[in-house]
């Protein structure tokens, strides 16, 4: 991340100094000098983790966007100097496009998703799970706010069962805070709320220090454990129902994609010993979309996989999504002809509070026979 604000530092330094040398306006250039340094100050007393406190990872948040808007300018102002209504034009453009981001980050989308199994039991004809994944509190400028739109809309959706796939935090357990579990102790189904762990549950972004990583991480667990949630860490619980049943598994984020959450899986356990009812309808709970894919070479026989983690990107522009870049299965449904998957685009966002043609998602999925 540091690499990339000084590529894009030295950008926009070239761009201010080529928009003075046309222009003549040395003040501008020290604008973009002044703005530059400021930005990479404030990442690196981020990234090094001098200073912690969440209202100044919003500052950066804020800033970051700022300083985009601010380049993007910069870049227009050194190619379209003669042009100044087209220059006008497309830094408008710019403005009304990340207004309509910042105010979609907080939109929350039903998405309603129906599938068919001659494996799921008859008891379990019309079972509905509303799932929702990444809420990434420290990073929700009002979550307090965001969570109770949350919890409203999925209590409205009367769903059965409610899952969700990790990355509860951003940085800290703190994020967690009393307000906000009060708010989430409000969410309601018949069984439940059913949960694991993502990357950033596990503290990793917050230090360098794996002691801290534990503390941070139990705490949470700690947390969601205090909320009544059936968090599952590598385990198989049932749901029984007239008789009926269906196992729900819960898989802990792989060690391998610490730092390196993009990639695929090189090096997979073996999963095999968690699935020993194969012949039982299985929903397995997985924070990174790549589990399932080691799920399918190691032929286990669970029939959905919920996943999040990849958040589109917080980006979709006529169905395409840079995800698409790093993700074999970046969002939505997907199906091998045999397991299926869903990957839920998350509620939250990182780095800039910005959803481009990706809403925040709850996913209500009924389940039929």
């Amino acid at each position: 991340m540091i690499l990339v604000i000084i590529l894009i530092s030295l950008a926009a330094i070239f761009a201010g100094w080529r928009v003075t040398r046309k222009s003549g306006r040395k003040l501008f250039f020290w604008i973009i000098a002044l703005a530059t340094a400021m930005l990479v100050a404030v990442v690196c007393l981020s990234h090094f983790n001098i200073i912690t406190a969440i209202w100044f990872r919003h500052i950066q948040s804020i800033y970051c966007l700022v300083y985009l808007f601010l380049i993007f300018s910069t870049i227009v102002e050194a190619l379209l100097g003669k042009w100044k209504w087209l220059r006008t034009g497309l830094i408008l453009g710019l403005l009304a496009i990340v207004v309509y981001g910042i105010c979609n980050s907080y939109s929350i989308k039903t998405e309603r998703v129906e599938l068919q199994s001659d494996r799921l039991p008859k008891s379990f004809d019309g079972f509905r799970i509303a799932l929702f994944t990444d809420m990434h509190l420290g990073s929700i400028i009002g979550q307090h706010k965001m969570a109770a739109q949350l919890v409203e809309k999925i209590n409205a959706l009367e769903a059965d069962m409610i899952v969700f796939c990790g990355d509860l935090i951003t940085y800290r357990a703190e994020e967690l805070d009393n307000e906000t579990m009060s708010i989430f102790a409000g969410l309601k189904s018949k069984y439940g709320v059913w949960s694991v762990i993502g990357n950033h549950d596990e503290g990793i972004y917050h230090t360098e220090d794996t002691t801290i990583w534990q503390t941070e991480e139990a705490l949470l667990v700690e947390k969601q454990l205090a909320l009544g949630w059936h968090l599952l860490r590598d385990e198989t619980e049932y749901i029984t129902l007239n008789g009926d049943s269906i196992a729900i598994t819960g898989l802990d984020y792989p060690d391998e994609l610490i730092h390196r959450s993009h990639y695929s899986i090189e090096n997979p356990i073996d999963y095999r010993p968690l699935y020993l009812d194969m012949e039982r309808f299985n929903i397995t709970l997985a924070h990174a979309p790549q589990v399932w894919e080691v799920l399918c070479e190691q032929d286990i026989a669970t029939d959905l996989t919920l996943s999040g983690h990849v958040h589109s990107m917080q980006m979709n522009i006529f169905g395409w999504t840079p995800a698409s870049l790093l993700y074999k299965h970046p969002s939505g449904l997907y199906d091998n002809g045999k397991l299926r998957l869903y990957v839920n685009d998350g509620i939250g966002s990182i780095i800039v509070p910005v959803r481009l043609g990706v809403s925040p998602e709850i996913t209500l999925i009924t389940l039929r026979r």
